[in-house]
Order: structure tokens, then sequence, then C-alpha cells
């Protein structure tokens, strides 16, 4: 938007300069009259036009690169607490809106006076326009077909005809016109100092078109350059065309002046080289890539608005999208040799880019070229030199978009509700969107380094639980209090959502509800027996014997004696280790992995992991499993390739 104004703002000056310059001592006032209107539409419309290129993309790597980065690289950030960012966005928005209010008021009082002007005094009609005789002495000024007059002056004829002349000039040119359409631009853009000039230029040019009616009725210059000096003094309105208006001296040398025929056709013919001049200056330039099929080494990705994801003229997902190009029919396409090429018409992120990089790294794709229109990096990421690699992604684009760095905006909003405890924590829906937004596009590094995300107690509800949740509960609260106690089969996500749903039951609703299940204790975990350390055989059979005598029942003896081996005196012996031989009693397990160490073990060495069924990306099966440690979990390994299967449901092994 800046941009834009900036632009506007540099072609309306040209053209007021080379009005100034050429055209205003000219006597060409009809034509300067449109001029300066039309100058206000085109210096408007200059900045918006967009002039498309097509540039054909020939297959391999593509040469006069403009910008390039590795995109795969995030070099990790050390962040220290920042001050909360003030929104000078919004600052300037208030005092746009401001002065604004304050030009508009001032437009429609000066309306509202001539209204009232209008409605309050004397009006005497004729075919061509409506004079208005007022009490006060006033300086003779229209507006569209109403001329104001003095009413003792006019009355008494005491108004000369050339000034009476020059007021219904104005109203039969329609000058007001002019005059409200450079006021209300002036209340929108009042910040613009260029339209106060323009506005002057306006009228002026208004006064010249009015001077040159006069003089054509046939009045004497000199003496009505004499009546001009006698009204010089007087206030008129802003809306108005009066006689007195801007720099008499300017006013008594057109009057004098006459443009050749000649002279007439160069100043209008030099508008049109001025007018192309500015367009191919200020107008936009977008290009757009036309992929030319002449390899079949080259894999086309194309993304669409709302970063839609296409290959083959086909949606497809970013999880996805690796198996989606190794499905196809690419028997002649070697990954390690073959090309890439993501493009876009739109404004594309680093992040959108980075994930599917990733999915191509994947399939062993190692050049990629990236075109669009535009394209946003934070600044943190961007480097104005780098080493190019084979395996740089390559970047082309028409502009490059430096986002402030967010980092430092999510860790102020973190820090600011992590300091609040999470029972009184509360965050607006606006401040909320932001962390979200900002934390979703970070990096893992980034993630690392930042503040932790401000998560907030869900807030029960004061009416207990929904009828959706009373439903549910009913439902499994009946089917387990219908089991036979000593034959429960249990999952423990159905008991979570038990506990869930009964802890936000009212106690109407709980009275009124299944009683909740009485499920049976969990059997304690037995201990694992310690293997004895050092200990030879033989003293480790004599112990054990000792031991099954004196806890013996004495029943127990159905036949024959049990010899007790005489204890061993204390003398050097062998010494039994585990790993050296077959141990008396069996080892401790080793501790399992836990699913969230699995899984990062299992991304590193590329297995495919899927979730209810829906292959995802390694980085949201470990998210998963950070946010739900209840998740279960199966690995499986086929042709090779290992699959790691999530779910909430219970696994069972055929």
């Amino acid at each position: 938007m800046v941009l834009y104004l900036l632009k506007s703002t540099a072609c309306l000056a040209i053209f007021i300069a080379f009005y100034k310059a050429f055209l205003e001592q000219e006597s060409i006032h009809v034509f300067k009259r449109f001029y300066l209107l039309v100058i206000i539409l085109v210096s408007f419309t200059i900045p918006a036009i967009v002039f498309t290129e097509y540039v054909e993309i020939q297959g391999g790597v593509t040469k006069n690169i403009q910008y390039s980065t590795p995109l795969l690289v995030h070099e990790p950030t050390t962040t220290f607490a920042q001050p909360e960012e003030i929104d000078w966005s919004q600052i300037g928005w208030v005092i746009y809106g401001f002065g604004v209010l304050v030009f508009g008021i001032k437009f429609c009082k000066n309306l509202f006076n001539i209204n009232q002007r209008i409605r309050k005094n004397q009006k005497i009609e004729t075919e061509s326009n409506i004079k208005v005789l007022l009490e006060k002495s006033i300086v003779p000024h229209t507006f569209f077909r109403y001329i104001f007059l003095n009413k003792k002056k006019y009355l008494n004829g005491k108004i000369p005809a050339p000034v009476i002349c020059h007021e219904e000039s104005h109203a039969k040119q329609k000058h007001s016109i002019d005059v409200l359409i450079i006021e209300l631009l002036q209340t929108l853009c009042w910040f613009n100092p260029l339209l106060y000039i323009l506005k002057h230029a306006i009228k002026l040019n208004h006064e010249f078109l009015a001077d040159q009616a006069v003089i054509q009725q046939g009045s004497d210059p000199s003496d009505y350059q004499k009546i001009i000096l006698s009204y010089s003094s007087i206030h008129q309105p802003s809306l108005a065309n009066a006689i007195n208006y801007s720099s008499i001296k300017k006013r008594f040398t057109i009057m004098k002046k006459q443009t050749s025929r000649k002279g007439i056709i160069l100043r209008t013919t030099i508008v049109l080289p001025l007018l192309v001049s500015l367009l191919f200056a200020f107008s936009q330039t977008k290009v757009e890539p036309i992929i030319i099929e002449n390899s079949s080494n080259i894999l086309k990705i194309e993304i669409k608005k709302e970063n839609e994801i296409w290959f083959k003229d086909a949606p497809s997902t970013l999880e996805n999208l690796a198996d989606k190009i190794t499905s196809s029919n690419l028997d002649d396409i070697d990954m390690n040799t073959s090309e890439a090429q993501i493009y876009s018409n739109e404004i594309i992120t680093s992040t959108l880019v980075d994930n599917i990089t990733k999915e191509l790294r994947k399939i062993g794709v190692k050049r990629i070229t990236v075109f669009s229109d535009g394209y946003i990096i934070p600044e943190e990421d961007y480097k104005d030199t780098i080493e190019i690699m084979p395996e740089t992604v390559i970047l082309k684009t028409n502009q490059i978009i430096l986002r402030p760095t967010d980092l430092n905006k999510y860790n102020s909003l973190a820090k600011k509700y992590n300091i609040i405890p999470i029972e009184k924590r509360t965050i607006p829906l606006e401040d909320l969107h932001i962390l979200e937004t900002l934390y979703r596009e970070m990096t893992e590094e980034q993630k690392q380094n930042a503040q932790p995300f401000p998560e907030c107690i869900p807030k029960k509800k004061k009416d207990g639980a929904s009828k959706e949740q009373l439903k549910t509960y009913a439902t499994l609260a009946k089917k387990y209090n219908t089991m036979d106690p000593e034959y429960m089969y249990i999952k423990k996500q159905e008991v979570d959502i038990l506990q869930k749903i009964y802890g936000l039951m009212t106690p109407k609703q709980k009275a009124e509800a299944e009683p909740f299940p009485n499920f049976p204790e969990l059997p304690p975990i037995p201990k694992a027996p310690k293997p004895p350390k050092n200990v030879s055989n033989v003293v480790y059979a004599a112990n054990q014997i000792d031991s099954i005598i004196e806890e013996q029942d004495p029943y127990d003896v159905v036949g024959g004696s049990i010899t007790r081996l005489p204890k061993q005196p204390n003398q050097p012996v062998a010494p039994t280790y585990e790993k050296d031989m077959q141990p008396n009693s069996p080892p401790v397990p080793p501790t399992p992995k836990s699913p969230l160490d699995f899984a990062i073990e299992m991304a590193k060495k590329g297995a495919i992991f899927k979730y209810e069924g829906k292959q995802i990306s390694s980085d949201k099966a470990i998210d998963l499993l950070k946010k739900n440690k209840d998740l279960n979990m199966d690995s499986r390994t086929k042709n090779g390739t290992q699959t790691i299967r999530i779910t909430k449901e219970p696994i069972f092994i055929d």
C-alpha cells in the first residue's frame, strides 16, 4: 500500500510539474481543465497496472539466477526476551482516520452553510441560473446554478455587468463539479500536499475560463481588470467559484496572451510521450513461467492459490506428495539425476517450499528450482551471498519479501502469557491466532530455542456435560456395568473418556445417569529377580536347597530323603559372570524405548508413518506422540520399508 501511494504521488508530481512548465501560461484553458482532472485518475491508475510477461522455461538447470538460498538450512538462533512491539500500522490507520474525520466534517460544514444560504434568502430564477440575494456584503460567487450576490447592490444596479457575466460563465460551464471532485479527494488523501497545489491550479484555470468568456462578450480588458482589483480583498467560500480568487497578476497576463495553433498542437502532443514514459516507469511487471516439455527427466510441481499442490494436473496433499510421485509411471526417470521444478503464479512462503523440498529429498531428488511471483522469507533466514552446492535449491522470483523476525514477536507474546499461572491464564483470540500461526511456521530448531507455547486449561461449561457427551457416557458406562467383573475387557481410552465426561457432569446429571463403572484395581507389577553376581554354581545350589528345606511343608515329603550338602569353606572360587556363562536366573530385561524415542529413531531411518490409516509426515507423528502419550504404535517391515502405524485403538498382533 505504501509503495502504491509513493508511485501515485510521484506520477502526480510529474504531471503537475509538466503543467506548470508548459501549459499554465497558455490560453488553451479548456484543454487544461480536462488535463488537470484526468491526471488525477491516471496517477491512481498507472501504479495499479500490471503487465504480464510470459517466460518459457527450458528443461535442466536455468541460468541468470536472480536469487538463491539453501532453503533446507535453518541455522539455530539465540533469542532474547524482547519488549512487546508497537503496532505502528494500527497507529497510522488511527491517525489517517482522524484526519479523514476532520476534513470530512469541514467539507460537510461548507455544504451545509451553502444550503442554508440558499434556503433562507431571496432567490431570483432565470432560464440558466438562480440568483441568491444576501443581506451580507460578499463578493459574488457561484455554486452550480446558484449565483450569490449582495441584495442591496444587485437591486440598485451597482454590480457591474462583467461581474454578472463572469459568474454566469462559472455556472454554465459547471466548474463546481471540478471543485467537488478535488475537495472529496482532498478529504480522503488529506496527507498528500500535491492535492493542495492541484486544487489551486484547477480554481485558477476556472478564473481563466470565466475571464475569457467575459472578454469574448465584448468587455474592455482594461475596465474589466479594474473591476477585478476592486473585488480582490473580500473573502469567499472554499467550495464556490469567486471573481477575486487567485493571483491577479497571472490573470491579467493570460488575458492578453494568445497561443498559436502550432503551439497548441505541440503542447497537447507532448503529453502522449509523457504518459507512456510514466506508464513504463511506475507500472508493475509480472513474470509468469511457461514450462516447455523438452525433457522427460523433470518433475513439475505447481502451487496454486491457497497453497494447493498439484502434480500431473491433479491435486495432492503434502503428506502424499512423495508417494504420488513414486507411484506414477516414472520408470524412465532417475531420481538422483532428475530435477524438480516448483512454480507458482502466486506469492509463496519459504515454509511451504521447505516442506515440499523435504518430501522430494525423501525420494532422492537433488536438484530443485523454484519459480514464483513472490517469495516470503523470514529476515533471519535471508542471506545475501551463499555457496552454491549441487543440492542448493535455486529460486527465481519477481520479488523477495523479507518478513520481520516473527520469532521475537512470538517470544514476546509467549513470555507475556507464560508468566501468568496456567489456572488464571486467559489468551484473547487475536493473540492466540498470532501465536498459533507463528508457532506453526517455525522450524524444529526455532521451537527448541523459543519460549514454550502458552497452554490454557479448558474452561468447564457451567451447565455441565453436553447432550452428546451424556449420550457417550451412558453407552460406555452401561457397557462396563453389564460386564462380568471377573472377565472385564477394559480399554484405557474409553476409561479416560468416562472420567473426563464424569468430571464435567453436574450433581444432577450424575444422579440421573448410569453409575460410574466399578473397575477392578490393577495388580502390582512384579519385581524382576536380581541375578547373582560373582557366585559359583555350587554355592548357589547349596543356598537354594537350604531355602527349600526351611520353607518345605512337612507333608510334602512323599518318599526318599534330601541330603544337605555341607557348606563349603571360604576359599577362592572362580567367579561366574552373566556374560561369560549361562546365568542362574533370568536377567533383568532392558528398559524399553518410549514410543516417542522410537518414533524419532525411525524418522531418522526414513520410516513411513501412518495415523489412523492415513499417511503423515514424521514431524507430525512426533508432534502427535508428544501431545498424547496414550497413543498405540505398531512397527512392521515390508519389502525393506518400515511402516509405523499410530492409532488410538488397541493394536492386536495377528
